[in-house]
């Protein structure tokens, strides 16, 4: 796993604030798995960037309020256990 503050070299674009959080450190073992999920989730979802600012985000059909709904919802109605 590469350290907090190691991401240097071809693994710098993991994290450009030079901290980040454990579970993308864990993700980290997989350099180009982590990249193709930052871009799949920037797609469907928020960037981390967007994940960061909850406020100013004009194009999205709904709110990031609305969006942690149905993200609940569907996890509950799949019987996710977290």
């Amino acid at each position: 796993m590469i350290p907090i503050n190691g991401a240097t070299g071809q693994e710098a674009d993991l994290w450009q604030n030079g901290m980040t959080a454990n579970v993308l450190r864990a993700l980290s073992l997989v350099p180009d798995g982590l990249r193709d999920w930052r871009r799949l989730g920037a797609a469907q979802y928020l960037s981390f960037e967007g994940m960061a600012n909850f406020v100013g985000q004009d194009d999205r059909a709904i709110n990031r309020m609305q969006m942690e709904l149905v993200a609940g919802r569907v996890s509950s109605y799949n019987e996710c256990f977290y």
